[in-house]
């Protein structure tokens, strides 16, 4: 797990109680074991210790599975308020590691969490909040008190919000990791705010894993990064949070934009509508409604139509492998979407015509397989009725794009199934012979146009750790255009578009064969195929035919490019043009096979 290796590893004395098995879950934690890091922390003998570092970097492994509060206490938000706990704030203190700009990088919280050992000492109120609630440290009482007012702590431990260590009770830490997300990350907001959102700590508590409630990750920030420009003009709009998990999408939705929405917000887990519930009262929302059910089930009964669904699904293929898994027989709820990861999404998906607003829109980020293909796939899994329309927007970063083995390796070595010989490691291996790759993609849906488009976006250069290229500025700028606004471009635009497209193909040299080959591509490609289709309609029949009328060769295709002088029908650049989502070079396609002889 990349986002620990800044951890260090304990050397600890082996005649001690206990530390054999503390050394050896240490040990499978650093290196991503996530079934041997539990195993053996379930020995539960490290109370007590004597060791230091331990208390302070790894003491959220022993914390007890408690419910959360429901609400906070009067007055805790005005803590959080007054000692500035904001992102900014965080970002500022972390400015020694030299990754500070002018505006803030997005990271997620585990990456506060992940470089807690190399936090300087706080003095100060604002840095002792913090390094307790985001990046997790646990800090010794007397410390605390000479930092924070002793009315403070008390209202901090009174809410439920710090507990002693049971490593040393010394020592005080936050059962929750409170990560601020503020309006500067975003900058299309109209409404400036931080947003507290508390999770659980990811792999740093014994909660059991199937009700652990996930930490404010990147396919949650790039939701985020969505519908934040989102631009609804509606008074009082339903807004509803499917697999709400923290309440994260639809708390900043509401919390973020300038519309003040009847919020509903939907879970299969109980512990994670008690947290939604205590996030709901941190950024003072009363009346949102919360709903314990599997995706629509929850509000059968409820004839609403929602003029914003936001989902993020669990979507991590989880192949059945039997007996013998441990603690992963029962994975997480908010990452298990079953054998293929798309249960919850299909579940989700079908009735959707008949919750989504003719006018409305429904924002999504998951993972799929098979990419390219991946936007008649989401189509398909809705039902429309008869003759529905349905617009699909599917963008993807191509840096992101796993093959099927790659993913596989990594879902079988995180259930303890490291080699060959693990019981179970075939089968995590060849689960779906059907999938080729898999990548995490950002979806809009509505149902007031037809299409099934895919945008694809590749970073120059790619965004190294611990950044996202669709949380950096023009791969923010891409995934707003293409999902949201991609049918609201303008005239003016598109043409700009067009005319540097055309440049970049005049300085081209033509390759013959290349070309010969893109066109066989265009044609052999079920997904380009399906955009030609929808967008040629009658037309389409009569250009496939041509094209399957003879074997073209590279000199037909340039005698066509240059007797219209015209270099953007050149297939290599369409076919660039299609992968990119841009459906309209399925025009070209028809004026190059008009011109054919």
């Amino acid at each position: 797990m990349s986002s620990f290796q800044t951890l260090p590893t304990l050397n600890i004395n082996d005649n001690n109680n206990g530390d054999d098995a503390l050394s050896m879950a240490l040990a499978a934690r650093n290196a991503g074991n996530l079934q041997l890091f539990h195993d053996a922390l379930k020995s539960n003998v490290y109370q007590e210790t004597s060791d230091a570092q331990f208390v302070s970097l790894y003491s959220h492994h022993l914390l007890p599975n408690t419910d959360p509060p429901t609400e906070v206490q009067a007055g805790v938000i005005d803590v959080f308020r007054k000692y500035e706990y904001t992102y900014e704030s965080a970002y500022s203190y972390i400015s020694f590691l030299g990754i500070a700009k002018d505006l803030p990088t997005i990271l997620d919280a585990n990456y506060f969490h992940s470089i807690r050992s190399l936090l300087p000492e706080p003095t100060n109120e604002k840095q002792a909040l913090l390094s307790i609630f985001l990046f997790g440290l646990t800090l010794p009482s007397t410390l605390l008190s000479t930092l924070l007012p002793p009315q403070i702590l008390s209202l901090l431990q009174s809410s439920s919000l710090l507990l002693q260590s049971q490593s040393s009770s010394a020592h005080l830490l936050s059962p929750y990791q409170i990560y601020p997300l503020s309006s500067i990350l975003f900058n299309s907001i109209k409404k400036p705010s931080t947003v507290l959102i508390a999770t659980d700590w990811g792999l740093e508590c014994m909660v059991p894993p199937k009700y652990a409630v996930m930490p404010v990750g990147q396919d949650s920030l790039e939701l985020i990064a969505v519908h934040s420009a989102d631009n609804l003009n509606k008074q009082s709009p339903n807004v509803v949070d499917m697999c709400c998990g923290s309440g994260i999408q639809g708390i900043t939705y509401s919390s973020l934009t300038s519309s003040e929405s009847n919020l509903t917000l939907i879970d299969v887990n109980p512990r994670a509508l008690k947290l939604c519930r205590l996030n709901l009262s941190l950024n003072s929302i009363t009346d949102a409604q919360t709903f314990l059910g599997n995706c629509w089930d929850a509000v059968c009964g409820e004839p609403v139509k929602y003029d914003r669904i936001l989902c993020n699904p669990p979507f991590v293929a989880v192949p059945d492998l039997g007996k013998g898994a441990g603690v992963y027989d029962q994975p997480s709820l908010y990452a298990s979407g079953g054998k293929k990861g798309d249960e919850v999404l299909k579940r989700f998906l079908s009735p959707l015509r008949e919750r989504l607003d003719d006018k409305g829109r429904c924002y999504i980020v998951t993972e799929v397989p098979n990419v390219r293909d991946s936007p008649s796939a989401l189509a398909n899994m809705i039902d429309v009725g008869d003759g529905g329309d349905v617009r699909v927007n599917v963008a993807y970063c191509v840096e992101d794009v796993e093959t099927i083995e790659d993913y596989s390796k990594v879902r079988s070595e995180e259930r303890g199934l490291s080699s060959p010989d693990a019981k179970g490691y075939e089968a995590g291996i060849n689960w779906d012979e059907s999938a080729v790759d898999r990548a995490l993609v950002l979806i809009s849906i509505g149902f007031d146009d037809y299409g099934a488009n895919l945008f694809a976006y590749t970073s120059q250069p790619p965004v190294e750790p611990p950044g996202d290229n669709f949380l950096e500025g023009k791969g923010m700028q891409f995934l707003r255009s293409y999902v949201i606004f991609e049918k609201e471009r303008t005239v003016a635009e598109v043409g700009e578009d067009n005319a540097t497209f055309i440049e970049e193909e005049k300085s081209k040299a033509f390759d013959g064969d290349a070309e010969v080959k893109a066109l066989a591509t265009i044609f052999s490609d079920s997904s380009i195929v399906d955009v030609c289709s929808q967008k040629l309609g009658g037309r389409w029949p009569g250009v496939l035919e041509k094209y399957t009328s003879k074997a073209w060769r590279g000199e037909d295709i340039k005698n066509v490019v240059d007797a219209l002088d015209a270099p953007h029908l050149k297939p290599t650049g369409m076919l660039e043009r299609f992968l990119a989502g841009t459906d309209a070079a399925a025009f070209g396609v028809a004026t190059l096979l008009a011109g054919l002889k």
